[in-house]
């Protein structure tokens, strides 16, 4: 069915190259008998690039207000044109992605005329073709093509690091692999020659900052894209706001939404709502906890321009099966800091090892033996304080989960909101002097811990 209206379209095409595609062809339809003072463009978006229609292209004709979008199937219709010399254009997010663009010859539409037409992106092997070298690492023939721009004006960044950690979702091994790329001129950078089924993330450096991971998942498939974004200015301005519902859509009262790398948390209103001023601009991580449901994470690309808004839906929280460590985590710990800080010895540090080992019950378990904290029993639960406190109050306490803040609201909400089985190291300073900076709460030098889980460092 699709094939044969593609036949019929193409008896008349326009054919719109992209910036790496084959030069512009035009091919106008022969005017039909006036019946209208306006000119009409009907015809399919064909995404060359991953070898199917362009669904959500945005379809104008520059200069006037008329556009329109595509259909599932890459279809689209612009009408009521005014007669004359046109040129129309194609946006989409892939395409801006790639920075290609997909712009005609200019096209004299007459009135009462109907142009037939296929737009063909660049295809694959352009981008190959110029993106990729002809020698290197070479595990199969996908590839991950992105840019970094800065965030608040959309300029290209050409001085970024990018890492790639995945591991082939088709194989029986589950080892990680790690990939790095340098940003060209125009921000753009490309890692080619993965396997085809890959599930990993990757983030951008930048003197001595990173974005937040980015999810990568290819599947059958030879192309993955990604945009990442960082701030040039030292302005915490940006705003994030949002909705939090549960699986059947009602709104999740008191749900904790963090920003990982702030101090700043937010609760969600009656109505599930939710909004988080003072951000840094850039690609950021957003978590949101709450006790009875699975964490969920949102990598967003924030900038002072305008609010950015998401909605997050909680799942029931699951027992996770128990995994032996047996060293696996290595990785994750080194990329998460863990390992270095560690060497300093500025504080206690619970391996997996350990966690395995010791396999507690609850969460504070681990906590009863660390120096400098004790673990002390209530009706409604069990409460973490610290023995340096000022005054001995002991209830002067930062906590950490996977480098986002947790506010403790209530006796036992660790235990509650740290399933053992998914406990992957802790990191415990009996003092804020001891604390690294990125854990330090601006007007709170407290005691931390800090918690790393076995999703956030990456065990399969």
């Amino acid at each position: 069915m699709r094939g044969r209206r593609w036949e019929l379209i193409t008896r008349a095409a326009l054919v719109l190259a992209a910036a790496l595609g084959a030069p512009p062809h035009v091919a106008q339809a022969q005017p039909s008998a006036p019946k209208s003072r306006f000119a009409t463009v009907v015809g399919v978006v064909d995404d060359s690039l991953r070898r199917g229609p362009l669904a959500g292209a945005t379809v104008v004709v520059l200069g006037t207000t008329r556009q329109t979008v595509t259909n599932a199937q890459g279809v689209f219709r612009l009408d009521s044109i005014e007669p004359g010399e046109h040129r129309i254009g194609v946006r989409h997010p892939l395409l801006d992605t790639l920075a290609l663009g997909v712009l005609s010859n200019p096209i004299q539409m007459a009135a009462g005329q109907q142009l037939e037409l296929v737009v063909h992106t660049a295809s694959l092997e352009s981008l190959h073709d110029r993106v990729c070298p002809r020698s290197g690492v070479v595990l199969g023939a996908s590839m991950l093509f992105g840019r970094v721009l800065e965030a608040d004006t959309d300029e290209p960044i050409s001085d970024a690091t990018l890492s790639l950690v995945y591991h082939d979702a088709s194989s029986p091994d589950a080892r990680s692999r790690v990939r790095q790329a340098k940003t060209q001129p125009d921000g753009s950078f490309a890692i080619c020659g993965l396997p085809e089924n890959i599930v990993g993330t990757i983030e951008a450096q930048r003197n001595g900052r990173s974005t937040a991971d980015l999810p990568v998942v290819i599947k059958d498939d030879l192309l993955a894209t990604a945009i990442l974004t960082f701030s040039a200015s030292s302005e915490s301005v940006s705003v994030l706001q949002g909705r939090v519902t549960n699986k059947g859509g009602q709104p999740v009262e008191g749900a904790q939404v963090a920003v990982t790398g702030t101090s700043t948390v937010g609760l969600t209103r009656a109505d599930g709502s939710f909004a988080l001023t003072g951000l840094p601009a850039g690609t950021v991580e957003a978590v949101v906890r709450k006790i009875g449901f699975a964490q969920q994470t949102r990598a967003v690309a924030l900038t002072k321009r305008a609010p950015q808004r998401i909605t997050v839906t909680l799942n029931p929280a699951q027992l996770l099966a128990t995994v032996r460590v047996e060293g696996k985590l290595d990785l994750g710990l080194q990329k998460a800091g863990f390992t270095d800080r560690k060497r300093s010895a500025n504080g206690q540090f619970i391996t997996p090892e350990e966690i395995d080992r010791r396999k507690p019950q609850l969460f504070t378990d681990m906590i009863q033996s660390v120096s400098g904290f004790r673990v002390v029993p209530t009706a409604s639960g069990r409460v973490i304080q610290s023995t340096r406190s000022v005054g001995g109050s002991g209830n002067c306490l930062n906590v950490f989960i996977d480098r986002s803040q947790f506010q403790v609201m209530e006796a036992g909400d660790l235990d509650l909101a740290l399933v053992t089985s998914n406990l992957g190291a802790i990191e415990a300073y009996p003092s804020g002097s001891s604390a690294p900076a990125e854990f330090q709460v601006a007007g709170k030098s407290c005691a931390t811990l800090v918690v790393w889980t076995k999703t956030k460092l990456g065990l399969p």
